[in-house]
């Protein structure tokens, strides 16, 4: 067996090396399956007040390939059910907690931590994951891939963009790219479903009950397939919305004006009340129940607040938060570091770089048109939809909440059925360009329906590439 020790003592910039232990199968946080593997743990400090933990795991029987791992939200740790989904089929394995573990509010008035949560994290981990591992199999890596979905889509796009020669392929699942301006959004949304009271104002069942009737809102305005219990994609112009308003108070009498207001302003998304410049776009009907959505909005606590306090301070509150006057100071210090909107990806494919990114239509936690005009306007730069479609692909998932819930589709899938990731090797490796991908949707282990779905600009997107509100100019910052 191969002797581990030396690995505690490799020299690497800015880095430590904390741990290095051989485990043996399933014997990691009762990981039952888990083939045996050397586990690896680092510590980044690029700046003094930096601390970026990250882990990568070697397995005995490598298949030659390192995959880099997306986290979600803030992060503050590993998210081990990423490294354990992939070891098993031979990948070396790699994540970061992303520099905000502890107390995450150390990053108060520290740009190093803004820094290192988004750009230094990522790419730390994956530079000195790469030498670690070539230093364990004597040998270097014959590709690289990065898998990561919401923050780790985040991260995809910051890969993309700024570290092009990072990895070979990307994948980037629901990817909070706009990332200053998600927050803002659910800032908004906070403050416009509690009532002067700071109370909630709506009920479990109410909220069940508006998806429910936002469905057939949409179904009878014929979009979708019939029977589908969501919505394929709700296109909400400022008359869908007034009339899908109109609709709830005919079906839920009981509703208030007050409530009414709030889904309004909540569907239309976040604007700047003095310049009535739109700032994001609104949560898409037909989500609020699911993750991110309505329930989670009206929490105690506002979700994702985080980077709020970072730039205003310990004691900040989202009702202290003004659009007009504190929109560009957060803006300013933070969309630099944390958002990831330039559609300029010729590094990206002069390295040979693939990119496959992908929403779901009922996902209230990032909406989808966000990435839908994101994707417009990398067709745009890039050449039109046929030469961006050689390397960058965008799909949208029909009912698929924030990753792998909603009642529509809940896998995504090559057309042929096979893992996404291997999907995304066939086109790197073998150049087997995807022209169409499958939904599926599963109850209990049991495949219940599947669909064909394309990319966007294809001729056999759903709607003819109508597209959704989301004409804010903050996108390219």
């Amino acid at each position: 067996m191969k002797d581990i020790d030396f690995l505690k003592s490799l020299v690497l910039t800015d880095t430590t090396i904390d741990e290095v232990t051989r485990e043996t199968s399933g014997s990691f946080m009762d990981m039952a399956g888990l083939p045996p593997f050397v586990r690896v743990l680092f510590t980044i400090r690029p700046s003094p007040v930096s601390c970026i933990r990250a882990e990568i795991w070697l397995p005995d029987d490598w298949n030659g390939i390192f995959l880099g791992t997306g986290n979600g939200g803030m992060a503050g740790g590993i998210a081990y059910g990423a490294l354990g989904a992939f070891l098993p089929f031979g990948y070396a394995v790699v994540n970061t907690d992303m520099g905000t573990s502890g107390d995450p509010a150390r990053g108060i008035g520290q740009p190093d931590v803004w820094e290192d949560f988004l750009c230094r994290s990522t790419h730390g981990m994956t530079v000195i994951g790469k030498k670690i591992l070539r230093a364990y199999y004597e040998k270097n890596e014959t590709l690289s891939y990065f898998f990561g979905a919401s923050t780790g889509g985040n991260q995809a796009m910051i890969l993309a963009q700024r570290y092009p020669e990072d990895y070979d392929g990307i994948i980037g699942g629901v990817p909070a790219n706009n990332r200053t301006f998600i927050h803002t959004y659910f800032v908004w949304n906070f403050v416009h479903l509690h009532g002067s009271d700071r109370k909630p104002l709506f009920m479990e069942e109410q909220i069940c009950a508006i998806t429910a009737l936002a469905v057939r809102f949409f179904q009878n305005r014929g979009d979708g397939m019939p029977g589908d219990n969501f919505i394929t994609y709700p296109n909400q112009t400022e008359d869908v919305i007034r009339d899908f308003l109109r609709f709830l108070r005919e079906e839920r009498p009981d509703f208030t004006d007050l409530q009414l207001e709030a889904l309004h302003a909540v569907y239309s998304g976040p604007v700047n009340p003095e310049t009535g410049r739109r700032i994001y776009n609104g949560m898409p009907i037909g989500s609020e129940k699911f993750g991110g959505g309505i329930r989670e909005c009206q929490w105690e606590e506002c979700p994702f607040f985080l980077p709020y306090r970072w730039v205003f301070g310990r004691d900040f509150t989202p009702y202290d938060f003004d659009v007009h006057r504190d929109l560009e100071t957060f803006s300013r210090h933070l969309s630099p570091l944390m958002n990831a909107n330039n559609p300029d990806l010729r590094s990206f494919r002069d390295h040979g770089g693939k990119l496959l990114f992908y929403s779901g239509s009922a996902d209230p936690c990032v909406p989808y048109p966000d990435a839908w005009r994101f994707m417009e306007r990398i067709q745009a730069e890039m050449g039109g939809f046929a030469e961006t479609a050689k390397f960058c692909q965008y799909y949208l998932l029909p009912g698929m909440d924030h990753g792998a819930g909603g009642d529509g589709a809940n896998d995504f899938r090559g057309a042929d059925g096979s893992m996404l990731l291997d999907v995304l090797r066939r086109w790197r490796e073998e150049d087997a360009v995807p022209e169409k991908m499958l939904a599926v949707r599963h109850e209990e282990g049991v495949r219940v329906w599947e669909r064909l779905i394309y990319p966007l600009g294809s001729a056999a997107f759903p709607g003819g590439n109508r597209p959704p509100v989301c004409d804010n100019d903050y996108l390219t910052r």
